[in-house]
């Protein structure tokens, strides 16, 4: 039933939008200011770069033929549903520092905005191409390469940059540039904060305990933070998880801000008369099926949870369309700024995104997410910016381009149509498992998805976040039984507190810890310990993984019992098991 109903929606939202093609042609095929995508350029280019240099200690490791996943093993494991990756073929050390020195040149290409059509495609192809020669250590690379891919399809060159520079000293103009890849990328920032949010219908995130959790799991903080989780934990860090998860759920609101807003500058494109009335019958089925399958795909225990109580509400408020607009256009034009505008939402989005970029330690993808909040401003917003800081005044007017031909358009129109489709058929949720009706009609769409790298999942700490952290543990023990810690085991003992990579090790420690995930991988992985370093004991020696569990105290039991008493109960209830053993052969 499931099936039926996410496919159900797909098809009436199809005819909902073949029934607005008149709006939707001129929101789409409109041309723009060209400042803010190149804004999203130069950041999504720079964070590329600090992401590489994140990733050059663990280069041998992850990706040579001296590593952990060497040749055609790597091609079975990851090269047969991915995208092609040269390091498949050629994965000597020198060729992989020479592959990752040229993503570097064509990503710093593109952080200036230098031949720009050239470096776009290049940074892309190069860093799918890395990414998909060993998924060990992946988690939210995915949003770097949905943006570049993005900025491929954009002309993000056209401001800001070099290129940009010279065609002004040519031309003595700013080129405008077509709106449809923004919109794209927009598309994309409501599948990224709602499949999230969605999600996270665990116990943790209806008690508000989650932020309280991801703020103290060890592999994430860069200090301790005990005393000020034993003041907050049971207030003001329950508030920040609730309005956090409200955050994701409800960040839709300020896209349709902005197709108010559109509307309301092109009402002569609405439909009218039969198809007005066909357009609100076909609202009332969306919002029926947004409550059906809010019914079907939450488990009966979620019911209370937060997705559930907002999908209900989203539902019946499309299904009551006309009564939904009557009573916004009662509220306060004030309130129904807030609630459709930006300043509320952008400011949530500031903060959410600022708290992982610069207080934990997940990767560079959250700081990118936070610069992708310059999507929801015009190039006059960036102007008033600019101002008000008192900054220079604009060089060259912009010109309004050539509208595209109709086979242009309708090129443009079917490359958005079928990745939107394929972005949704992939996040919309199915039974358990699919039909087999299902995954054939979306085949051909999830081979889309895997080829432009938009396959790996955005449910972060969902359905509920890390009470109990899990890592690996690997020891080097010599035949007298004399052991060497080493920590993960992928770079030497004395840089594995390095800064450098220090995200990316440990989530290949919680990968391969997880015998789920990690049972495959633990030969080989033991047999990289003894490559790299065996040489440290003289003689015989033995790899030995073992797996870690720490129970982390829960917030209520910091605060009655005092920081230092719930630690060490804790740390009495740790589980270390060995997983893994083997000798090294010569």
């Amino acid at each position: 039933m499931l099936d039926l109903a996410a496919t159900l929606l797909l098809g009436l939202l199809a005819a909902q939008l073949v029934l607005h093609r008149r709006l939707l042609a001129a929101l789409w095929f409109r041309h723009e200011d060209p400042r803010p995508i190149a804004l999203l350029r130069i950041a999504t280019g720079a964070l590329t770069l600090a992401w590489l240099v994140d990733l050059v200690p663990l280069l041998d490791y992850l990706f040579s033929s001296e590593g952990v996943v060497v040749g055609e093993r790597a091609h079975q494991a990851w090269g047969r549903l991915g995208p092609y990756s040269p390091l498949f073929e050629h994965d000597s050390p020198a060729f992989v520092r020479a592959y990752v020195i040229a993503l570097g040149i064509a990503a710093s290409a593109l952080t200036l905005g230098l031949l720009t059509p050239l470096a776009k495609w290049l940074t892309w192809g190069l860093f799918v191409g890395l990414v998909a020669r060993n998924g060990l250590f992946g988690g939210g690379d995915q949003v770097f390469a949905c943006f570049l891919f993005y900025l491929c399809l954009a002309r993000c060159g056209h401001a800001y940059g070099v290129d940009a520079w010279w065609y002004r000293r040519r031309h003595g103009q700013r080129r405008r540039i077509p709106a449809w890849p923004r919109n794209l990328m927009l598309l994309q920032l409501i599948a990224v904060f709602c499949a999230n949010g969605l999600a996270k219908h665990g116990a943790m995130w209806r008690a508000g305990d989650t932020v309280y959790y991801i703020f103290n799991h060890p592999h994430f903080r860069p200090a301790e933070l005990w005393g000020l989780s034993a003041a907050l934990g049971t207030n003001l860090m329950r508030l920040a998880t609730w309005v956090t998860h409200a955050f994701e759920l409800l960040f839709f609101l300020v896209v349709v801000g902005m197709v108010v807003r559109f509307v309301r500058a092109h009402p002569e494109r609405m439909p009218t008369g039969r198809a007005r009335a066909l357009g609100r019958a076909l609202g009332v089925a969306i919002g029926l099926d947004v409550i059906a399958m809010a019914w079907l795909a939450l488990p009966r225990e979620a019911r209370s949870s937060m997705p559930f109580v907002v999908s209900m509400a989203i539902g019946l408020a499309a299904a009551l369309g006309p009564l939904t607009v009557a009573a916004a256009r009662r509220l306060p034009p004030v309130l129904l700024r807030w609630l459709l505008g930006r300043r509320l939402w952008v400011s949530l989005w500031l903060l959410f995104t600022a708290q992982l970029a610069f207080v934990l330690q997940i990767g560079w993808f959250t700081a990118l997410t936070m610069c992708s909040a310059v999507l929801v401003l015009e190039g006059d917003e960036l102007d008033r910016l600019r101002d008000r800081a008192g900054g220079p005044a604009p060089a060259a007017p912009s010109v309004e381009p050539t509208p595209p031909g109709p086979w242009r358009r309708r090129a443009i129109a079917a490359l958005s149509a079928v990745h939107v489709l394929a972005v949704m058929a992939v996040l919309l949720p199915h039974d358990q498992p699919p039909s087999p009706w299902r995954r054939a009609a979306e085949q051909p769409l999830r081979r889309w998805i895997r080829q432009t790298t938009f396959s790996q999942h955005w449910r972060m700490f969902a359905p509920t976040g890390a009470s109990a952290p899990l890592e690996l543990e690997v020891v080097l023990r010599d035949a007298d039984g004399r052991a060497i810690a080493l920590g993960g085991g992928m770079v030497p003992p004395e840089r594995a507190a390095s800064p450098w990579g220090l995200d990316k090790q440990q989530k290949v420690r919680r990968r391969l810890a997880d015998e789920r995930s990690g049972r495959a991988y633990w030969p080989w992985h033991a047999r990289w310990v003894c490559r790299r370093f065996g040489s440290l004991v003289d003689g015989p020696s033995t790899v030995e993984l073992y797996s870690l569990r720490t129970p982390l105290p829960s917030p209520r039991a910091l605060q009655v019992l005092g920081v230092d008493e719930a630690l060490a109960r804790a740390e009495a209830e740790a589980q270390r098991t060995l997983v893994f053993d083997e000798p090294c052969r010569p």
